[in-house]
């Protein structure tokens, strides 16, 4: 260990911010990844943590948000953010909240990838269902997508 490490690893951390929300557990895997020390690697995190600039809410709202306009669905959001150590009542309420619309953007999702008409064959009802869920989208909201205006 040098005294260069300190400083390695807080130009790390900075880097990773500066682009993007980061979760703590993915800042760690990062760092650990280069070989650095790891209980120094979580001194360093912390000072972040303490200041304000790492949040695990901050990257929750902005991975849901992100996540939404690329048309993945609860499921699926619920999953990554569970592999980044971030669940809970948090996740529910984010997921949960007005601005998001489950139902309407599995019916935009299907219509991207389909077209506008609906399948009438068994085997073509079961393809698009299968996308979605794959997708992340619940029961409830594919049922959704195959309603009729």
């Amino acid at each position: 260990m040098s005294s260069q490490d300190p400083k390695i690893i807080t130009h790390a951390i900075t880097r990773f911010l500066a682009r993007r929300e980061h979760s703590k557990t993915e800042i760690m895997q990062k760092l650990l990844s280069k070989d650095l020390d790891e209980r120094m690697c979580y001194e360093q995190l912390q000072k972040f943590i303490e200041k304000g600039i790492q949040s695990d809410s901050r990257y929750l709202e902005a991975y849901v948000r992100s996540a939404y306009q690329k048309g993945k669905g609860p499921n699926v959001i619920r999953q990554t953010l569970i592999s980044h150590s971030i669940e809970g009542t948090e996740v529910s309420e984010s997921i949960n909240q007005e601005q998001y619309d489950w139902y309407e953007l599995a019916k935009q999702v299907r219509i991207k990838k389909f077209g506008h008409k609906l399948p009438t064959e068994f085997k073509h009802i079961q393809k698009q269902k299968r996308f979605l869920q794959y997708r992340g989208f619940e029961q409830p909201h594919i049922q959704y997508a195959f309603d009729k205006d």
